[in-house]
This record gives structure tokens, sequence and C-alpha cells, in this order.
């Protein structure tokens, strides 16, 4: 897929496409978001949902009155309704070759577009809606402007005796009928040519102007046709037919036209297609009219919808904010009538922004996969890429031809919410009551590879959230405890529930709700929305268990951690009551009994593992083999007001209950780009490494560039070797302009790198800017590889329980890049992992990291829960 350089804002469709894989396949998220179910129709009330007739000339008309009323309804208060209206195509509905150069004429004359047979009849349904539209064209047909027919075709496609039949109708009783205008070659593209140097009296071009967009396609086929028959409406744009291995003399004689109108420089020509369509051939052809390589856009896809998903998003960057994927609509691609006839009241915007609506190709049998990507990208929005859409969805065509089951699928893959909640209805912690909420994702990140948020999620979910029976929760408070889990993707928080009347014995039987995240209440277009969730209160009246009791080892490292043990239970703990765990017995110990202080803490978030010291008084104690540990019954609360254990627990300390092996440590580095890279060939040519395409600045600063000077080339060359890493560009430098450079690696879908003018004028010629360019291999800066931040993991095989005076000093390939670091360690991971503060250094580590070339020295080892230390030294 290729996309003008030009600048435009980057709006949901155009970003969709930076999710591609390579150059034109839209990536499929694995977890679909889309906060809004698209609203068939224009409004939840409208009737204009589906467009369609008994046949393709009633849905040509129900599509020519759809377009009225969207003019009508635009029209200024006291304008009369459509006013000026002055103007009607007429299409042939047997044959499609005529017909498709029609949309861009009706976008320049603001009219509809109706379809005749070509055996000469007047369908009932077209003659019905002449009826009912007569007073109108009588009333806008005045001598001075006359309301016109423009037929698109000879006689042999829209024969006279039909179009006779139809102006008869208009006609009826008026003083000042409709005039006729008939472009009618001896073939499909001589009728294309006449279409588009079609003049007014008073000699200025119709379609073709200075400034205009031009598409150029295949005529021997409709599917791209219909493709951009919305768009070239739109724009009032020409669609010239060509043969498909060479311009033609007709489709030539337009663009001599146009390149006479544009001028030096100027114009935008849109190839639909690739090369099995639309020869390379012609890309030479027009730079042989004297058309800057730079102008030439080609769009193209593996198949009719894919180019027709990717010239959907060629629109969005090149047709202001008209087209912005909010509105699309379902067109049949396998058949011409209906799309062709839909393009006026498709196309139309009246300068609205998002107004267009995008023509979805589709067979009737199933959405086609590059249509289904295209939706879920949508709905799976970058970061900033602003809201999702569509938000609207139209049929063109009745149920044979788009049946319900696809504007069904169009509204699943657009909408499924976003993600799922669960919540736990767990109480009277000694900080009050709480449920526990479990949301997908980081909610504490304000960006995330789904979608945007306005902030943080969990800022935003408070006890306000929350419903008992239905009603709403008075404890209003912010969430706590909230702790995210990479290893299972997943934030747990802790949400407030009101006291007083949900006490804990009266708890069992509430219901407990939470009413969910919607993207409106996130505060920013383009955020997830988060399904809500419900809990029933049961019964707990089981106090909690004693299931682990284990010591520290007083001797290990030379640690003092004499008097401490540690008591793991079945569930969380709120308190342990002073004196309810005690010892006797036990090598060293010299007093008889000790028991447990005010010092009992939580260990984990969890609460269900805590360090109990022992004390006999002011007298040092020992904890060691042979020792008898008793908790007592009652000894500790859980967080619903339980006692327990309920009969005491002891346990006899041996050598295998004291751990005395030291913990196990593996290292891992994670590393992350530190600029984009810039690749330059010693003047005006820069080509930059695109992270948000898949390849960021550590891997772009691999990649050497060279450039062949080939004069007498007509069409630049663009090459890129992502194995080799190299990058070469063939081009005439005496000729070629970097922007015909940028143009041929669009066209080409190289999407991973942006090719820019370092210097010089836009447009000059590459050899300009320096006399003498010869093949050189050149980074800046001299640069031979990428540079990156890093972050070093340390993961213990057991739990941690103390960082001590630990800090870290990190060395890769022998070099030091950050010393004293501090140690961080990550809570989701039960104590376990430790982050190393970010390690850069001096211009940061560059790439590539290798295995067995870092090394991490710690100042002291770290501990797990019996005290034992680790290694200070580990490589990985």
């Amino acid at each position: 897929m290729s996309i003008r350089t030009r600048r435009k804002p980057m709006r949901a469709l155009a970003v969709a496409a930076a999710a591609a894989v390579g150059a034109s396949v839209l990536a499929i998220s694995t977890s679909p978001v889309g906060a809004i179910t698209p609203t068939v129709g224009s409004s939840a009330l409208a009737t204009d949902g589906r467009i369609a007739g008994a046949d393709r000339y009633a849905t040509a008309v129900a599509a020519a009155d759809a377009f009225l009323a969207r003019v009508g309804a635009a029209a200024p208060a006291g304008a009369g309704n459509l006013l000026g209206w002055n103007s009607l195509v007429v299409a042939s509905g047997s044959n499609f070759p005529d017909a498709l150069s029609a949309a861009g004429l009706a976008g320049s004359l603001n009219a509809p577009i109706i379809l005749l047979p070509s055996d000469g009849s007047l369908p009932e349904s077209v003659r019905e809606w002449a009826l009912i539209r007569r007073a109108t064209v009588q009333a806008n047909s005045q001598a001075a402007t006359p309301f016109t027919v423009y037929v698109v075709g000879g006689t042999a496609a829209v024969p006279d005796e039909g179009v006779a039949a139809l102006r008869a109708v208009l006609d009826a009783g008026d003083p000042t009928p409709t005039t006729l205008v008939r472009y009618g070659g001896d073939n499909r593209y001589e009728t294309s040519r006449l279409i588009n140097l079609a003049q007014r009296a008073n000699g200025t071009r119709i379609v073709l102007t200075a400034s205009e967009t031009v598409f150029l396609v295949n005529g021997q086929g409709f599917a791209d046709s219909l493709a951009v028959a919305p768009i070239a409406f739109n724009l009032g744009a020409p669609v010239i037919l060509t043969p498909g291995n060479t311009l033609g003399d007709d489709a030539r004689a337009v663009l001599t036209a146009y390149r006479t109108l544009s001028g030096l420089g100027n114009g935008n020509i849109v190839i639909l297609g690739g090369t099995t369509a639309m020869a390379s051939a012609i890309e030479d052809e027009l730079v042989g009219l004297n058309f800057p390589y730079r102008l030439i856009t080609r769009v193209s896809g593996a198949d009719r919808y894919q180019t027709a998903v990717n010239l959907n998003v060629w629109a969005t960057l090149n047709t202001a904010t008209q087209f912005n994927a909010s509105q699309v609509a379902l067109v049949n691609g396998t058949n011409f009538p209906d799309g062709l006839a839909a393009a006026p009241v498709l196309g139309y915007s009246n300068g609205v922004a998002g107004a267009a609506r995008h023509a979805i190709l589709t067979p009737a049998g199933a959405l086609p996969a590059p249509v289904t990507a295209l939706l879920t990208a949508l709905a799976n929005p970058a970061p900033a890429a602003g809201r999702p859409g569509p938000t609207n969805i139209y049929a063109i065509g009745g149920e044979t031809v788009i049946p319900a089951a696809l504007i069904a699928a169009v509204q699943s893959t657009s909408s499924a919410v976003d993600t799922t909640s669960s919540l736990s209805c767990v109480f009277g912690n000694a900080a009050g009551n709480f449920v526990t909420l479990t949301i997908p994702g980081n909610a504490s990140s304000t960006t995330s590879a789904t979608g945007v948020r306005g902030t943080n999620e969990d800022t935003l979910i408070t006890g306000a959230r929350l419903t008992i029976n239905g009603n709403a929760n008075t404890a209003v408070g912010a969430a706590t405890n909230v702790v995210y889990s990479a290893t299972a993707n997943e934030t747990t928080m802790d949400i407030p529930v009101q006291a007083g009347a949900l006490a804990p014995a009266a708890l069992p039987g509430n219901v407990i709700a939470f009413t969910g995240l919607t993207a409106l209440q996130n505060a920013t277009a383009g955020a997830r929305v988060i399904a809500g969730s419900s809990c029933t209160v049961a019964p707990v009246t089981t106090g909690p268990a004693v299931s682990v009791i284990h010591a520290s080892n007083a001797a290990a490292g030379g640690l003092d951690e004499r008097g401490v043990i540690f008591v793991e239970f079945s569930k969380p703990i709120a308190s342990i009551a002073a004196g309810s765990i005690s010892a006797t017995g036990g090598v060293g110990n010299p007093v008889g009994t000790a028991t447990s202080g005010a010092t009992a803490t939580p260990v984990n978030l969890a609460q269900t593992l805590w360090k109990v010291t022992l004390s006999s008084g002011a007298t040092a104690v020992t904890v060691s083999a042979g020792m008898t540990i008793t908790v007592a019954a009652g000894a500790a609360t859980d967080i619903n007001g339980n006692p327990g254990p309920a009969t005491a627990a002891t346990k006899v300390l041996d050598a295998s209950t004291t751990d005395v092996v030291a913990p196990t440590l593996t290292g891992t580095i994670v590393c992350t780009p530190q600029a984009t890279t810039s690749v330059l060939n010693r003047g005006p040519l820069r080509l930059t490494a695109q992270a948000a395409r898949g390849l960021p600045g550590v891997l772009g600063n691999q990649y050497s560039l060279t450039v062949v000077n080939q004069r007498g080339l007509v069409v630049p060359r663009v090459v890129v070797d992502d194995t080799a890493f190299t990058i070469v560009i063939t081009a005439d430098l005496a000729y070629h302009s970097v922007e015909d450079v940028a143009k041929a690696a669009e066209n080409s879908g190289i999407a991973n790198w942006v090719i820019s003018r370092g210097s010089g004028t836009g447009g000059d010629a590459i050899g300009v800017d320096r006399a003498t360019i010869t093949p050189v291999t050149y980074l800046t800066a001299g640069n031979t590889r990428g540079t990156q931040s890093c972050v070093v993991r340390l993961t213990g095989n057991e739990r941690i329980n103390n960082l001590g005076s630990a800090a870290a000093t990190v060395v890769v390939g022998g070099v030091v890049y950050g010393s004293g670091l501090a140690l961080t360690a990550a809570p989701d991971t039960g104590s376990t992992r430790f982050d190393v503060a970010a390690v850069a250094g001096a211009g940061g580590i560059p790439v590539p990291v290798t295995a067995g070339i870092v090394t991490v020295t710690l100042t002291a080892g770290l501990r797990d829960i019996a005290g034992n230390v680790s290694t200070t030294a580990l490589s990985f």
C-alpha cells in the first residue's frame, strides 16, 4: 500500500494502516476492542441504514433519494429544499465500462446517478422517481440555468429511447425543459476521455482542474472503480480508464491536459492496482509526460478487497477530514450497479468532517479477511489515534447482495467490549470493607497496545462505581492496593464498600456490582471500555488455619535474624495477637519460653505470610532445631473478622525445617532503543527508521546505505534487505529528487523507513545539492551499532525477604554501564524478581547484547526468608 507524503493529521483509519503487517495487510488484534457498537444508519431512529430496491434500478433511485435527502438536510435555512439542484447523471445499469467514470462527473456537478437499461426501456421504479421529483426539477430549471441530464455512454450503452422517456416525465408541462448532454465514445476509454475533458459553455472544465487528484484504473474491470467512486465524487476527481498495460491514447490526452493545467511540479496521480492490473510501464509513461515521480502514488492490494481497504486508508490522509473512518458502507464487490449509483450518497460531505462514507467492498458470503482486519485495527487504535470507528454503518443493496449477517459481523468486529473484569467479595479488612477487582492489562498505564487511555484507569475506579443490591455505594474512596502482574497481565485493586449495614455479620446475600468504565468516563477519545462485573457475598465463618511454620537461620551469612520465624496462613490475616505465638526448647536457647511481641508484620501483599519476632524480655532468642513453635488457638484474625486457628498448631523445628540453602539468582537484560536512526548519504538524502512501524533505532543503526547513480533511469528504485541490513537506492541523481525516491519507496511498500530531505530545496535533483555523488556507505556520526537503555532483571528461585544494602554494578561486554544501582522489588512476582535501575551509561549500551556478555555484581547478597544469602556475582 502506498500513502502520499504530504502532511495530514493522522486520523483513525490512517493510524490503522500503521498497524500493517508488511506494507498492505492490517494487523488483527488478538483482543478486539471497540467501545461503540456501530449504529445501522445515520441514527438509532433513522431508516437509512440500508439503501435498496427491488432491483438495481430501484436501488439506484433509492440511492438518489438518499443523496438528495442529505443535500436537502444541509441546505441553509430559508433556502428551500434542494434549491440549486439542476443536474442528473444517467449511466447504464446493464454494462459497466462506460459508467466507470461517472462518479467524478457527478461529484463535480453535485448530482445523483440514475441507471437505465441498455434495451431502451424506462423501468417503472425510475418513472415513479421522476414523477415524484418532477416538481423540484421543474422549479430549478430556468432559462438561464436549465436542468441538465448528463448521459454517460453511447447509445448502445444508454439508448436514446430510455433517456427520452425519462426526460418526458421530468419535462411534462414545463416551459423550460431539461437539456441533454451525452458523453459517448466509440469505446470505454474514449467515453472516459470525453467525460474528463468536458467543458462548460464558458470554456471551463467540469471535472478536470489544476489542483485535482486524478485516479487511473484498469478499464477491463469495475472493482477498483467501485472502491474509488465515493472518493472521486467527494473530490470531484477524474477517474481515467486505461487498458492496464499502457496508458492508451485517450488517457494520455487527459493527462496531457492535466499536466498543462497543473503546471510544473504540481498535481497528484493515484494509480489503483498492482503491476498486474496496472503495469509498471504506466509509471514510466507518466514520467515521460513530465510528471515528477514524487506526484505518482500506487495504491494496491492482493485482491480487490485489500485494494479497497488500502484506498480508504489513503482517503483519510488526502481528503482533509471528509473521510475519517466513522462512517462505512458495505458494497458488494462482485457486481457494479449498486456501488456505482451509491457514489453520491456515500461521497457527499458538504465540507463536514467525517461525513463522507467509506465504500467497503465485500462478497455476499462473508466479510473478507482484509475488511475484518481493517475493522479490528480501527477498533484497536494506536495511542493518540483518536476515537476508534466506525460509529455508523450502511448497506448498499438488498439482502441478496449485502445480507444482514454481514452488517452484524461488522458490528461484532467493531464493537466487542474492550475488556472484561471480575469482582471478588472479600470483606472485613482492618481498614474497612473492600471488594477486590481484577482487570486484564495494566490499569496503571495511560497507554497500551490496545488503545488510548485518558488517564490511569485505577484512578478512575472508586467506590462510586459500585452498587450494593442495585443501590449506590456511599463509600466513594479511591482504589487501593493496586498491583499489576506482568506474568498474568492483569491488575488487581481493592475498592471500598460502605460499612454499617454491611458489617461482616450482615454481608451474606448482598450483591456487589462494578458498573464498569466507559470511554466517555475515561474522558479521552479512543479510551478502552471495561465491562462491569458482580459478586454475591457468601457467609464467611471459617477462621484461618496455619499451613507453614518456617524458621530463619540465624547463622546463615552472619545475618542477625535471631528470634525470627515465619508463619503462613490459609487466608489473608488482619492481625496477630501479641503473645499468642510461643517457643520452647531448642539448642542454645537460654530461656524456657519465648513469646511473640508486637512485631508481627505481613511479608506479602496477600497478607498470608507473616514475619514473627520472638522475645523473652530483653534476652536474645536463638531459633534453632529442636525448638517447639506453638500458634495458640485464635491467635490470628482474618480480614473477615474470624479468629483462627481453631486449635493450637505446633511445630518442632528440625534440620529439614531450618533452611540453610542460599537462593539462586538468574538474570536477564531487557533493552529498548534510545533514539530513532537516521541514515544519510553525505547530503540531502535521509532515511529514518520507524519504530512505530516495527523498526526501532536499535535495529535501524545496523543498516548501511548505498546510493547508485544510474543516468537515464526513469523511475528510481529502493531495495531494503532486512537480512543483510542494507539499503540500496538506484536513481538518476542529476534528475531524481529526494521526494521522487521517497515516492518510489512508498510505492514499493517499504513502510519501515521514511525518506526525507536532509538539505536543499524540495523537488531539486539530489545531485544539485552536491555536485559529485558516488556510491558510498555512510552512517550518521560514524555509528556502527544502535544504542539502547536497558533494565537488568534478577530473579530468585524462592521468595527474597530482604534486599539489605545490596546495590548492583552492571558490566556488558567488559564495559561498566552503571555502578551502585538500586534494586527494586517487583511485587507481582511474590518478591522473587528485582529490577536494577535503568542501565545506559554514556551513549547507551550498543546492540546487539549477546548471551554470556553481561555480569552483575552485588554489594551484598539477597536474603531468603530464612536469612540465607545469595551469591553477589552472576553472569548471563
